[in-house]
């Protein structure tokens, strides 16, 4: 009688490989996503402190005591238009980096990615180490039976190969059609 339990234990470690690589892949994608919005939103509170921080030095005119007030009066006020102005250029620039927060998403596509990985990992990992475990110690299986239930293993092995490589050749045409290399022509 022949042994099936390196089939099923070759073809787990297989499918658990490919799917250890591709889940790797997109957990890079979502913490490259992650880590840019987080790197826009600091700088987004370094402005709003020197936001703040300028809005310290405006200055009040003082007319008590002073000597040539009008003129004392001018020199504040072009003060306080030059920290105005770095106030609202700082603002826009905040306006700007919310527009780019708000344009960073994950692809809608990716769940589609996380479900195919969720059901190859059920189909190629966990369903031939199932029957390696019951086959070994509660069901007492004929080579026959292993062979049927074998074909059936590597069948869904295969279509889980085949959905995980068609979402990778999606995911190649959809970055080569998101992002378009522009060539220079002098």
């Amino acid at each position: 009688m022949q042994d099936p339990n390196w089939f099923y234990s070759a073809l787990a470690q297989c499918a658990a490989a490919i799917i250890g690589i591709i889940s790797a892949i997109i957990i890079s994608r979502i913490m490259m996503f992650s880590g840019e919005k987080h790197g826009l939103q600091n700088r987004i509170t370094e402005l709003e402190s020197e936001i703040s921080d300028l809005g310290d030095q405006i200055k009040k005119p003082s007319y008590t005591g002073v000597k040539g007030g009008v003129e004392n009066l001018k020199d504040i006020e072009k003060w306080n238009e030059s920290i105005r102005s770095q106030i609202t250029s700082k603002q826009n620039i905040i306006i700007g980096l919310d527009e780019k927060i708000d344009s960073i998403a994950l692809p809608k596509h990716i769940s589609v990615g996380i479900f195919i990985l969720v059901l190859s990992s059920l189909a190629s990992v966990v369903l031939p180490l199932s029957i390696l475990f019951l086959s070994n110690s509660i069901l007492d299986l004929s080579v026959n039976d292993n062979l049927k239930i074998g074909w059936v293993v590597l069948f869904l092995f295969i279509l889980s190969l085949l959905s995980i490589f068609s979402y990778i050749l999606y995911e190649i045409k959809y970055l080569n059609t998101e992002f378009t290399w522009k060539v220079r022509v002098p």
